[in-house]
């Protein structure tokens, strides 16, 4: 992993580690909120599944976007920007819960 690649998956991984852990806090912190994501929301009262789940599918998909940058395919890095911008959204989503757990 050369040139592009290996500072997009650190980013990658960072933005998804700023998902779970201000998903926890915000769900720990907050009577009301819930997790938006449906698919995730299983995974959400649990830190380590949240994180084995969530790090799993970007480590899978940064995988197949590197395959497709084996191919040639000029646009490989597109679906990895994508989700990492959805974690960051979702990060700063959740650090502006309200903080009314008593």
């Amino acid at each position: 992993m050369i040139g592009f690649a290996l500072p997009l998956g650190l980013i990658l991984a960072a933005s998804t580690t700023a998902d779970v852990v201000t998903t926890r806090t915000a769900l720990s912190n907050c009577s009301t909120c819930r997790e938006g994501n449906v698919l995730m929301r299983p995974f959400a009262g649990n830190t380590i599944a949240l994180t084995v789940v969530q790090g799993g599918a970007n480590t899978g998909m940064f995988f197949l976007a590197l395959h497709y940058r084996e191919k040639h395919r000029k646009t490989w890095w597109v679906p990895v920007v994508a989700i990492t911008a959805f974690h960051v959204y979702a990060a700063v989503h959740n650090s502006r819960a309200p903080n009314t757990r008593e």
